[in-house]
């Protein structure tokens, strides 16, 4: 999808940009007055994220998310209560494994806890497990009965 692309090169190069406004921070004298992007800056540019928040999913609904290095299957049981398979969880033979997503962070302490998935961001759930980045979500509704 071309959407993910330009959101996972987005935040890449932010993220670049904040490392190196991090590094600044620290040796501030290696280049006066220049200062990179601030979090702020980072955060303004949220509202363009593709991303699948809290409360857009309802029960029965199923998200397969496409990280750097598996795939996993979530479906909703109850609210913000997955039955999760695949990557880590198979590798351990705990699939399907119940749990909670606690957030999104770019790999760092941060988490956004409003955002349950979006393209360059990885998962965490609340059993400690944290996702490669995600390269794709794609989340698929059950289709209502047509015989009511």
């Amino acid at each position: 999808m071309e959407w993910a692309n330009a959101s996972c090169f987005m935040l890449r190069y932010l993220l670049a940009l904040l490392k190196r406004n991090v590094q600044h921070a620290f040796y501030p004298k290696t280049q006066p007055g220049h200062w990179g992007v601030t979090l702020e800056k980072l955060v303004e540019h949220m509202p363009r994220l593709k991303r699948i928040k809290r409360g857009d999913l309802e029960f029965a609904d199923r998200m397969i998310v496409r990280t750097l290095n598996s795939e996993y299957d979530l479906l909703v049981i109850e609210p913000d209560t997955f039955l999760v398979s695949g990557g880590w969880f198979d590798r351990q033979q705990l699939s399907p494994y119940r749990v909670k997503i606690n957030g999104c962070t770019w790999g760092g302490a941060m988490i956004c806890l409003d955002i349950l998935a979006a393209p360059g961001m990885c998962i965490e759930f609340n059993n400690n497990v944290l996702t490669s980045p995600i390269r794709e979500v794609v989340v698929y509704r059950p289709q209502a009965s047509a015989s009511n």
